[in-house]
Order: C-alpha cells, then sequence, then structure tokens
C-alpha cells in the first residue's frame, strides 16, 4: 500500500498567505472603487449636446459639461466651430462648467440668417447663456470670437465678468477701406475654397507651424458655407469700421487677451477707448495659439481666472 504524504503548512506559513489573500482582495476592492471613482469624474466632465435658437429663428448648437463657478462660454473664430477648442474644454471642465458654441453659419448650426453681424453672432451666445441659465460668466474668444464676445458681453451686461481673448483685437484702431473690402469679397466670391486656403497657410502661421495642423486648419476653413463666410467677413469689416468704439466704450469688465507676438498687438488702441484692456504675448506660434501651444495657453488663461 502506497502512502500519499501530506504536505501541511506551519500556522506561519497560513497566516502569511492568508493576509496575502486578504492584502489582495483589498487591492483589489480599491482599484475598483478607483476605476468607478475615476468614470464618475469623466461622465461628470463629459459634454453634453444642446440646441437653442437665435433671435433671427437659426438653430444654435453647443455642448456643456463640467461644474463650477463662473461658467467658460468658448466661442471660436471666423470659419470654425466648436471643436476648436478641444484641448481646453477637458482642462477647464474639471473647475468650471464650459460652454462651447457653433455660431450661426458655423459647425453644426444653421445657415438661414441673413444679417452676419457681430451684433448677430453675439445674440447667438446671449441665446445659449439664457438657455443654461448662466449668471457668472467668462467669455473666451478666439479670433472673431473676440469682437462676438464683446457684442455678447453687451448683452449680457451684469452677467460677464471677464473677455478672455486667443489671438483677436490685436489693433482696435483698424479700419478697411472701401477698395481693399471689396476686393477681398470679390475674390471669395470667384473662388472661396482656394481663397480661403490661401489666406490661411499665407497668413495664420509660422514657418515653423506643424503642417499637419496647418492642413488640417485650412481644409476645415475653405469647406465652410460661403454664405456665411462671405457675410461675417464683411460683418467683421462693418464692426471695424463703425462700431467697435461704441462696443469697447459700453464694456465695464477686464479683457485679457492672450495673443501671438507674430503680429503686434496695440495694447494702447484698446486702452483708449475701454477701462481694462492687457495683453498677454506668446512666442513661437502663429494665429491659433490655443491649438499650437495648448498648455502654454491653458496655463495663461488658468493664472488669468485664478486672479
Amino acid at each position: 500500500m502506497k502512502l500519499t504524504r501530506v504536505k501541511h503548512r506551519n500556522p506561519i506559513q497560513e497566516a502569511s498567505l492568508l493576509g496575502a489573500n486578504v492584502v489582495r482582495g483589498l487591492t483589489r476592492c480599491l482599484l475598483m472603487v478607483g476605476l468607478l471613482l475615476g468614470m464618475a469624474a469623466q461622465a461628470d466632465e463629459r459634454l453634453s449636446h444642446g440646441v437653442t435658437q437665435a433671435k433671427d429663428g437659426v438653430q444654435i448648437h453647443y455642448e456643456s459639461g463640467g461644474r463650477g463657478s463662473p461658467a467658460l462660454i468658448f466661442i471660436h473664430g471666423w470659419n470654425c466651430d466648436r471643436s476648436y477648442w478641444s484641448a481646453q474644454l477637458p482642462v477647464f471642465a474639471a473647475t468650471h462648467h464650459v460652454v462651447a458654441v457653433d455660431l450661426a453659419g458655423h459647425g453644426d448650426s444653421g445657415v438661414n440668417r441673413e444679417n452676419w453681424s457681430m451684433a448677430n453672432f453675439g445674440a447667438d451666445v446671449a441665446a445659449v447663456a439664457h438657455a443654461l441659465q448662466l449668471e457668472d460668466i467668462i467669455l473666451v474668444g478666439h479670433s472673431m470670437g473676440g469682437q462676438v464676445a464683446l457684442e455678447a458681453a453687451r448683452l449680457l451686461k451684469g452677467r460677464v465678468k471677464m473677455i478672455v481673448g486667443a489671438d483677436t483685437l490685436s489693433d482696435v484702431s483698424l479700419r478697411y477701406a472701401d477698395a481693399q473690402l471689396a476686393a477681398m469679397l470679390a475674390a471669395m466670391e470667384a473662388d472661396f475654397p482656394g481663397t480661403v486656403d490661401g489666406m490661411v497657410r499665407s497668413s495664420f502661421f509660422l514657418p515653423t507651424s506643424d503642417p499637419a495642423l496647418i492642413d488640417q486648419i485650412a481644409r476645415d476653413m475653405s469647406a465652410a458655407p460661403p454664405v456665411a463666410g462671405i457675410g461675417s467677413l464683411e460683418g467683421i469689416a462693418r464692426w471695424y469700421n463703425e462700431g467697435v468704439e461704441q462696443t469697447l466704450a459700453d464694456i465695464d469688465v477686464p479683457i485679457r487677451l492672450i495673443n501671438s507676438d507674430y503680429r503686434p498687438t496695440n495694447t494702447r488702441a484698446g486702452q483708449a477707448l475701454t477701462a481694462s484692456f492687457e495683453a498677454t504675448l506668446m512666442s513661437g506660434v502663429g494665429h491659433f495659439v490655443m491649438q499650437e501651444d495648448p498648455a502654454r495657453f491653458n496655463a495663461i488663461m488658468a493664472d488669468l481666472l485664478n486672479r
């Protein structure tokens, strides 16, 4: 008869193995809790899609998420859309309610507009603020979005606490000559995609800018609806020629620009027209400061918010 030897562990080994099993169980439990908390945090910061209506009946699309006051409303530039803030929204959603708007004729919003003025774009932003019942607001506008932010602030008086510009309002003394404007509009009417593509590649970037980003933005902007692109370009020129002085005179909140130094920023012109107008300059980037160096842009903006 063959005897099978049973191997027994001593009490110390048993205790050690039991402790190890308990630790492994607790570790798995803690990891699961951490995962669930992380998923909950991501859910809180996930952006949800919304639609409202502008005063002229155009559908305005936006996305919003996050928590915290003041709310940050991000406004894109000419021929762009709300996706241009993709490097900012998740960062600031951790501490603020964030909103990104598609202005009329841009992104998912409607194109059935007749007057593409900066005031009407400002009303688009105000409509979103009303729909979300936002009371304490900071407006963040890139390029044309800077002018739109000023017009929105006039409509949201008392609710806007600060305006942050991203490579915008670099010279509010700028005026467009009639012949210059007519030539620009004629070129776009003749060949909108080609004219916009050439403008983007020749005017908005540095020789050191990322070629892939240049290609992406050139494709995006040249594919915009011509009716909105041409109309809003004319609206920009009219705003500078006819509306800038009164608009800035009506603004009583700080205006803080985060501009590229690839072209001068005339802060004196802004300070002559409104109470508080300052600029921080970024080197090594072109017009799309928030996309070309998002970490540095976000750090500067966070500092402005903290102040």
